[in-house]
């Protein structure tokens, strides 16, 4: 028998409770004269995955950064736990980091929490650069833009900050970084920058940079955006906005399709509601069914007392925001949509609940959960469970709109357009203002 942690420098885990829920594990050259047994392993390990311990949803050092983060509105994410303490050593107090995963939904939820800018600062190298564009992606699904900053190849924040024969603060090391953290950009403006680059080789390359592009945007979950981009994109490529809209339907599998057939077969009088179904081999559901997400689901499933605060949310939405956008989960927005879009729909899905969940094309987790919600005899959640959960999803809706307001100021600064910046300034207070009413949702969370 051997210590799971035998030979490893240990890195207690802190949730934000101030409580350690785990270690992390980092493996150090075998002692000499001992035999070399027990010692194999990977360079870094985790505690197991547990009830405390779940590695998606806990972010490395953000119990102890968290006033710095939220001073900054700025959380700078770093590949490991040694590039967490180098830039923590060298007075970068807003930076937190994975435990030893790649960037999830839930720490995004949690990040956004404390910072509107997430700053991504991975190496150089080829894992750091696929790394950076798997965030970009995920933060996308979400509607948000990350921003990107690259250490320069072979080199981490430690050989950058600190002089790695004596251990002392590097003559201009802070500096260096300060400089590397200043050139972040868009990570999504930076990868279709460097696609309309290649563009310009032959029409094949300009074909599949469409393709490309028109991907990335298919998934952005911002429409303000998301439209400013592809005016952009047209106009550099040479396309029209037609030939991008057909390749981001076809880059979704032509799911815009089968969500339009979904609702017209709903809307049909002698037929029953039925989910938006999309064909084989089309793109897996977007976003996480949260329980949130399934508690409000049942609500406007079941109608009743229990969704009342789903339908005295409609007047305190965003600006141009539906309820089925509450749903982060592809799949349950869309159906939300065809149910609340259309007259008659929920009344004819109560007449006849078992033909809904019928067919085998449907998203096997919606399916699930409405067949759950269905063969209940009463109301599966309490009226209180269910405003807690709009209140926690009202205030990411606000949350996203916010980022857009404040994104638009930016550009208006830039564009030194005062009038334009006053009028957005002015949203952008009433915005934050309009938030507070929902600090006591976003604590719950």
């Amino acid at each position: 028998y051997f210590d799971s942690f035998r030979n490893r420098a240990i890195f207690p885990i802190i949730d934000m409770r101030g409580k350690v829920a785990g270690f992390g594990g980092r493996s150090l050259p075998v002692p000499s004269g001992i035999p070399d047994a027990g010692f194999e392993g990977p360079k870094y390990l985790n505690s197991s995955e547990s009830i405390l311990f779940q590695k998606s949803r806990l972010v490395y050092g953000l119990y102890q950064a968290q006033k710095h983060v939220r001073e900054k509105d700025q959380v700078i994410v770093v590949e490991g736990y040694f590039d967490v303490l180098a830039l923590h050593a060298a007075g970068f107090q807003n930076v937190v980091s994975t435990c030893g995963t790649a960037l999830t939904p839930e720490h995004l939820t949690l990040l956004r929490k404390f910072a509107d800018q997430i700053i991504i600062l991975f190496d150089g190298d080829r894992a750091g650069i696929t790394a950076t564009e798997r965030a970009m992606e995920l933060g996308l699904d979400y509607g948000l833009v990350l921003k990107g900053a690259a250490i320069p190849h072979g080199l981490d924040p430690d050989e950058i900050l600190f002089d790695q024969s004596t251990g002392l603060p590097k003559e201009g090391g802070v500096e260096k970084m300060r400089e590397i953290l200043a050139q972040a950009s868009s990570i999504l403006d930076t990868q279709i920058e460097a696609a309309l680059l290649e563009a310009t080789k032959d029409a094949e390359t300009k074909t599949q940079t469409v393709k490309k592009i028109a991907q990335w945007l298919r998934r952005f979950n911002d429409p303000v955006g998301r439209q400013i981009r592809m005016e952009s994109v047209v106009k550099r490529l040479g396309i029209s906005v037609e030939l991008l809209r057909q390749a981001m339907q076809a880059s979704a599998g032509h799911r815009s399709e089968a969500s339009k057939s979904g609702a017209d077969q709903a809307s049909k009088p002698s037929g029953p509601p039925r989910v938006a179904q999309a064909p084989k081999g089309s793109a897996r559901p977007v976003g996480k069914m949260t329980q949130g997400q399934k508690v409000m689901l049942a609500a406007i499933v079941r109608g009743g007392d229990a969704a009342i605060p789903v339908r005295e949310v409609r007047d305190k939405l965003p600006p141009g925001m539906t309820i089925a956008e509450l749903f982060d989960y592809s799949s349950a927005r869309e159906f939300v949509a065809t149910l609340l879009g259309q007259a008659g729909v929920l009344e004819r899905l109560k007449e006849v609940p078992e033909t809904l969940v019928e067919g085998e094309k449907i998203d096997p987790l919606l399916r699930s959960m409405l067949t759950e919600i269905l063969v209940k005899e009463e109301d599966p959640y309490p009226a209180e469970e269910v405003k807690a959960a709009v209140g926690q999803a009202l205030g990411r809706s606000w949350a996203r709109f916010s980022q857009q307001v404040k994104s638009a100021l930016a550009d208006a600064e830039a564009k030194k357009d005062a009038g334009l910046q006053s009028k957005l300034m002015k949203e952008y207070l009433d915005v934050q203002r309009k938030m507070k009413e929902f600090i006591s949702f976003y604590d719950e969370a």
